[in-house]
């Protein structure tokens, strides 16, 4: 990965073309693209970190990210979108 993390565990979901999506505990996310072996940043900033954050692929293949709290144990109700490209 690009980003030191932890405390990410339900912040991690396989996409449904095969790559993963990992959100939790850093400031952005990033793929996993397995056919290459290799972490790629997604555009786009979370804005801080966010341990314990929860991802969920939706029904369009979106992934819905939300919750957590920051590095200062704030607790974070914002929600994020993630649209494969």
């Amino acid at each position: 990965m690009t980003s030191v993390r932890y405390k990410l565990s339900d912040a991690v979901v396989a996409l449904p073309d095969g790559r993963v999506l990992v959100t939790g505990g850093a400031p952005l996310a990033e793929v996993f693209e397995p056919l290459v072996g290799q972490f790629r940043a997604v555009p786009g900033d979370l804005g801080r970190v966010h341990s314990f954050a929860t991802a969920v692929v939706l029904g369009d293949g979106s992934v819905l990210i939300g919750g957590g709290y920051d590095d200062q144990i704030h607790l974070d109700a914002g929600a994020w979108r993630y649209v494969a490209d």
